[in-house]
């Protein structure tokens, strides 16, 4: 999916795609988008990400940052996965 929404000119001129993470170890968390594949013999999923916010934060600083960055993408437009309540 990541690598389409990267690729497939149907998705891509309109889809955005940003990793966010309040990870208290950014490095680390860099270093795995570099060597997880979208598949095998794919590209990083670093590659697949138009925006990266890995740093120690709580997800209202995150979406204010993304929202600095894209600000025509509203709020109400944004999709947000995670693994914390």
């Amino acid at each position: 999916i990541l690598h389409d929404l990267r690729n497939d000119n149907k998705f891509k001129s309109l889809t955005k795609v940003a990793w966010v993470s309040c990870t208290d170890e950014p490095l680390w968390a860099n270093e795995c988008l570099e060597k997880f594949l979208t598949f095998p013999g794919g590209e990083p999923l670093k590659l697949c990400a138009d925006s990266s916010q890995i740093f120690k934060a709580n997800k209202q600083v995150h979406f204010r940052k993304l929202k600095e960055q894209y600000p025509t993408i509203e709020f109400q437009d944004m999709l947000f996965f995670d693994n914390e309540y």
